[in-house]
């Protein structure tokens, strides 16, 4: 395996570790700064996309980065697998793209989740 290939692997396991520990930093500032007022509802988008679950701190955004570490094993998988079929190293870029792909999915949810009690609110005032 080419050192470009490692450092590839390696690229997708840190983007991982960084996206993970960021949702759960962001999830806890969800905490700290309700979003809307009392008496008000979420939007549907917001509950599932930036909301934390009711559990422990450190576990409360778990099923984001469960998501997000099964894209990596499945990505790694796949891209070995490739990679070993076509006896060569193009495979990592199926599994680059692949896992970016989700993990730029992953961010624009929970940024639509974020601006939806905004354009609700204006949806409201209308």
């Amino acid at each position: 395996m080419r050192i470009s290939a490692i450092y590839g692997y390696l690229l997708m396991v840190a983007t991982t570790a960084v996206y993970c520990f960021l949702i759960w930093y962001c999830g806890n500032l969800t905490t700290l700064f309700p979003l809307g007022g009392e008496g008000t509802s979420r939007p549907l988008v917001t509950t599932l996309c930036i909301s934390p679950l009711p559990l422990p701190m450190w576990w409360n955004m778990i099923h984001w980065q469960v998501l997000a570490v099964l894209s990596l094993i499945f990505s790694i998988a796949a891209g070995i697998k490739r990679s070993d079929s076509y006896d060569m190293e193009d495979g990592l870029i199926f599994a680059l793209v692949l896992h970016t792909g989700w993990i730029v999915f992953a961010i624009c949810c929970h940024m639509l989740g974020a601006i939806m009690p905004m354009i609700s609110v204006g949806h409201i005032i209308k």
